[in-house]
Formats: structure tokens, sequence, C-alpha cells
């Protein structure tokens, strides 16, 4: 038994990834290997697919996701096929007969739960997150803003982690809360030097991926539950040697803008029916008034991180 982003997962295949848990209760969720048949043709079309323009594939698709009555189906090209069931409560894992393991525990804990976690009421933002002082701050924006290197900025200061890459949104006493992160974080090396002074070299994703894996547990503070949310960041990184300025501004969004920001935001959005995303609207504009969103301009670079931090933490203690 694991216990996975805040609720409990049986799992038939190890998730190194995941806490461990001796909890008796029933699971909410469960990871059933199967090894004796294939996996069953999907009956729903393609939603979304992932392209590899390397020699090795030469454009062809190495990630699928399709969506009917009877399910999801992910399919990766190095793992084999996950079957999500429509309830969200049980999925089915056919992997191939020599599949990379750690890329198999990547994809449960990371777009397959995404999904499970949707289907069972608790949508997610694609989001860093941390905690200072009592307060959930969140940092949205495209690949490539630095959400997780502002995030580990921050850890470096005394932060606590909420999430990295995956915020599961909870609803607890009228207010919106993040559910509890896994304790990791997806990093450049250069990002783990510079912003987190770490030395040594990070194991990587997988074979075929750069990006690094930190282990949170035993180095920095990770929230073990959900986290009121205080503020919320849109990122616009700009390099300061092109536009010759250094500032860092907070320009706060529109009732229009936040809503669509956060719709934007959704994890695996393709994946959602319409109806389910036109569902999130009330959540989203209960979020965006409880926790103000805002545009973060503010220069590339590490040794601007000091001043990036004090801007935002000041930001937050004035609007208190």
């Amino acid at each position: 038994m694991y216990r996975l982003f805040g609720l409990l997962v049986r799992s038939d295949v190890p998730l190194p990834l995941a806490t461990a848990s001796d909890a008796d209760a029933a699971p909410d969720c469960a990871f059933v290997l199967v090894t004796s048949s294939p996996p069953p043709a999907p009956d729903g079309p393609l939603l979304a697919g992932l392209p590899c323009h390397a020699p090795c594939h030469n454009g062809s698709l190495v990630i699928t996701v399709h969506r009917g009555d009877g399910g999801t189906w992910f399919w990766y090209d190095a793992v084999g096929t996950c079957h999500v069931d429509p309830s969200g409560r049980r999925v089915h894992i056919y992997p191939l007969p020599e599949y990379d393991d750690r890329a198999l525990s990547l994809m449960l804990t990371g777009q397959v739960m995404t999904f499970v976690l949707h289907q069972l009421g608790y949508p997610s933002l694609h989001a860093s997150a941390v905690e200072v002082n009592g307060d959930g701050i969140v940092f949205l924006g495209q690949g490539g803003q630095g959400k997780s290197t502002l995030a580990a900025s921050f850890l470096h200061r005394g932060a606590t982690l909420v999430s990295d890459d995956v915020m599961p949104l909870y609803v607890r006493d009228g207010d919106v809360h993040s559910l509890p992160s896994l304790p990791l974080m997806k990093l450049w090396q250069q990002t783990a030097k510079h912003a987190l002074h770490l030395t040594a070299d990070l194991p990587t994703l997988t074979d075929h991926v750069e990006k690094r894996l930190l282990s949170i547990v035993d180095q920095y503070c990770v929230r073990e539950a959900p986290t009121r949310l205080r503020a919320i960041y849109v990122l616009d990184r700009y390099d300061p040697h092109v536009t010759h300025r250094s500032d860092v501004t907070i320009e706060p969004m529109s009732g229009g803008e936040r809503l669509t920001t956060l719709l934007a935001q959704t994890s695996n959005r393709a994946y959602l029916h319409p109806h389910e995303t036109a569902g999130l609207l009330p959540l989203y504009s209960r979020l965006a008034t409880q926790a103000p969103v805002s545009i973060l301009s503010y220069p590339h670079g590490f040794d601007y991180q000091d001043m990036v931090y004090e801007r935002i933490v000041a930001d937050v203690e004035a609007e208190r």
C-alpha cells in the first residue's frame, strides 16, 4: 500500500517515488499488474499523442491516450498499456516483456495518477508550489518559465515543498487546498547545482530523459497535509541582457484572465470531456477569489533569486 497525493493506493508494481503506507483502510485506487493477457483494445478516440522526432522513432508516436465508454488507455512505447476503468478506482497494467521500470513508475505516479485524481474529484493544476509562513504560494507557467527552479530556490531559503509538477486541488471548509505532493522534484542538473547548491549528480528520470530526479526526503521540508493556497503567480521570465532591466514586477490579473489561465494550466486537460472542463469553473472561481492570480515578471538567472524571493514574500504579506 502507498500514500500518493494524500490517497491510499494498492499497487502490484513497486512505486519508489511514493510513500509506503501500512494503513489498513480500503484503498482509494488499485494498480493491478496483468501479465496473462493482452490489453483490451481502446473503444474511444485518440485524445493525445506525443511524437518522437529523433532518428530512433522518426516522428512516430511514443505516447498515446484513448478514452471511451470502457475507460481510458495510456500507452507508452517503453512500458506498455495502462487501462483506467471509468470509475478511476482501478488501473490495469499490461507491461511489455522488457519494460523500463523507472518509466512505468513515472507513468503511474504522473499522467495516470493525475487522471485518476480528476476522476475521483481532485482536479490538478500543472504547477509548482511552496509554503512560506503558513501560506501556500503557487507558480504557474508554460514549460521553460522556471516553475521548479523558483520552487527549488524557495526550498533553499527554508520554504516547505507543497508540490512540483502536479498540484491536486481539494476543498475543505469552503477553502481550496492542495493535496500533499510526492516528496520529489524534477530538475535540470544546473538548477540543482545553482539553486540548491547540490554538488552530486542526480539520477536522470529515465535512460532517455535528461531531467533529474531529486528526492526531498531528509533534505528539505515536504508538506504532509493539505495546504491552503494563498497566492498564485503566473511566471513571465525575461532575459535581463536583452531587455536591459532587472526589476521584479507583480501585476494582478482580471477575473476573466484568472479563469482562462487556470483552465489553460489544468493537468492533462486534453483528456477531459467538455462538460468535465466546464465543471472546473466553480472551483477555479473559488480559488481565484481566495488566492489572487498575478503575473510575475522577473529576470532570468540564479543571481536574482534573492530579489525574487523577497519580492514575492513581501507581496504575500501585504495581502494579509
